[in-house]
């Protein structure tokens, strides 16, 4: 009996020792104000990020919007099959480049110095794919010209470091670090994480992240678990709220000016031309 209970104390010992200390959750948000509360109790030794596009911008084109994801898709696939394949990419970049961006939420600005001002770190975290557009217009610098544009800033945090590439274990670049901005490059983002805080030598107590995205917010979530990192995950889903309408004419045409005479002009533009 004695034996018995001994064992039963050990496996309840054995259950408590395997509880992580870290603490880990996923909430849904639909207001940039929403995130100080969440921001409130952190200090130097923690770590805020952002997702970029469509958490805190997006191009103001209709055919942009995610809720538009499958006409956009259906327009891409139309050129694809119309054009070679070196030709489409060229258009494709021309496109992406060429849009115009604005703020999911007018506070979001606000909130991120409101942030800064308390010394904690405070970077953007996107999927951004690096390279460059054209060969000539770099896509990470375009990114963060385009945030800082809308007075967005991230060089603050970790400023004695301008830079960092980090390398796969074939040797081959898949994320660049630069003035705050972290670029994933399509990599899942947990990993990304990982390895720029080992790079950095900084192990952060809790990482805030806020993105539209619930499976890479699970990617960063699974990342603190393994570490011992305490993890808010906030579901920011603003951008889904309202769609734009989407004008058929206009997007024929805009595609059409694409494909001949390889410029991207915005739907306003279009609606004159086509009047």
């Amino acid at each position: 009996m004695a034996m018995a209970m001994w064992n039963y104390y050990l496996r309840i010992l054995a259950a408590y020792l395997l509880i992580p200390n870290c603490y880990a959750q996923i909430i849904e948000i639909t207001d940039a104000q929403d995130i100080l509360p969440y921001t409130q109790d952190l200090n130097e030794q923690d770590l805020v990020s952002f997702d970029v596009k469509n958490v805190l911008f997006y191009p103001k084109d209709a055919i942009f919007h995610p809720n538009h994801a499958q006409k956009r898709k259906e327009y891409l696939d139309n050129l694809r099959k119309q054009v070679t394949e070196e030709e489409f990419i060229k258009l494709n970049d021309i496109m992406v480049y060429s849009h115009d961006p604005e703020l999911v939420d007018q506070n979001i600005p606000l909130v991120i110095k409101d942030i800064q001002k308390r010394n904690i770190k405070v970077i953007a975290l996107t999927s951004g794919r690096l390279g460059s557009y054209q060969g000539s217009k770099n896509k990470e610098q375009t990114r963060i010209d385009r945030l800082k544009k809308l007075s967005i800033d991230f060089s603050s945090s970790f400023s004695n470091i301008k830079t960092i590439e980090l390398y796969d274990e074939q040797h081959k670049l898949f994320s660049v670090f630069n003035e705050g901005v972290l670029f994933a490059n399509r990599s899942e983002k947990g990993h990304v994480i990982k390895k720029f805080l080992n790079s950095v030598h900084f192990k952060p107590q809790t990482i805030v992240h806020i993105d539209n995205s619930r499976t890479k917010l699970q990617s960063m979530q699974k990342f603190c678990n393994k570490y011992d990192i305490n993890f808010i995950g906030l579901h920011f889903i603003k951008i889904y709220q309202t769609t734009p309408a989407f004008n058929k004419k206009i997007n024929d045409f805009k595609f059409k000016m694409l494909q001949e005479n390889h410029t991207w002009i915005s739907d306003e533009y279009a609606e004159l031309l086509i009047k």
